[in-house]
């Protein structure tokens, strides 16, 4: 009878332990946030950031403009699901277009077949590189980095600097610089989201296509057939009369300024000598 006592006092002090423990567990189990006030706790602050690899990389989260951009008025979970310890660097950027995907279905579906998303075996682009991470703007607003103005150094910065100061010089460049109205740039060519190799025979860039695609703005779809991608102004080829009219207009330019830049001194040291045989004859007559 005393065994089956000891037997289940020891039950009982067991279950009791496990319970406690069990409590104590989750008091101290972090608890999510679910706020964007909680997560500005700590980054709102301008020195918040972790070290990697020797360089101090910065999780400042500025709230003003967070609240100003298109998601502003999402909490922060929900792209970033609460996990201890924080994840950051490669594997939020590997996650980044699924998390875009919960809203952005077409968009992501379109990414996942273009040559942005081919090569595993190199870092790719994401949405946060062309669209920005907190502080999205709308894409027709001049202050987005994928709006005309902006979009040729968005896509030279990380990946295609010569194609794109290569474009900036062309005429589509210079108009797109000034956002002119309906003035072509990247994606009018390339495409958006879905942007396929000029080898892929369905590309708009591709042989088979370009024609066509010239002639969707210009009319004739023998543009298309010789033209250069970027459009690189040489003094060789078709484009020799436009090279041509180039140097003559900056050579005109420069010395009608400086004809007149002699017209006007000269003007002024015929006034001034005027002026002084003026006073030198008043001073005589005196």
């Amino acid at each position: 009878m005393k065994r089956y006592t000891v037997l289940i006092l020891i039950v009982i002090v067991i279950t009791i332990i496990s319970g406690v423990t069990n409590a104590t567990a989750k008091e101290t189990e972090p608890k999510p946030f679910k706020t964007k006030e909680q997560c500005l706790s700590c980054h709102e602050k301008e020195t918040f950031g972790i070290e990697k690899e020797g360089k101090k990389i910065s999780l400042y989260v500025d709230q003003e403009k967070y609240e100003n951009s298109v998601h502003g008025q999402f909490a922060c979970i929900g792209c970033h699901k609460f996990e201890e310890p924080h994840q950051y660097g490669k594997v939020l950027t590997n996650r980044v277009s699924e998390k875009c995907a919960n809203c952005h279905t077409g968009a992501t579906f379109e990414y996942s077949r273009s040559v942005h998303n081919q090569n595993s075996e190199q870092e790719q682009p994401n949405c946060v590189d062309c669209h920005g991470g907190h502080y999205i703007k709308k894409i027709d607003g001049v202050d987005s980095p994928v709006a005309a103005v902006s979009l040729a150094d968005t896509c030279g910065q990380k990946c295609h600097a010569q194609e794109s100061e290569h474009f900036k010089e062309s005429f589509h460049g210079k108009a797109a610089a000034l956002n002119a109205e309906n003035s072509a740039d990247c994606v009018t060519c390339h495409g958006y989201h879905q942007i396929l190799s000029q080898d892929n025979p369905v590309a708009m860039t591709s042989e088979e296509k370009k024609s066509f695609l010239c002639k969707s703005c210009h009319g004739s779809s023998l543009l298309g057939t010789e033209s250069m991608e970027h459009y690189v102004i040489q003094p060789e080829g078709y484009s020799l009369p436009m090279y041509l009219t180039k140097e003559i207009f900056i050579w005109l330019i420069l010395v009608v300024v400086t004809v007149f830049l002699l017209h006007i001194e000269l003007d002024l040291f015929h006034r001034l000598r005027t002026a002084l045989t003026r006073k030198k004859d008043e001073t005589k007559g005196v």
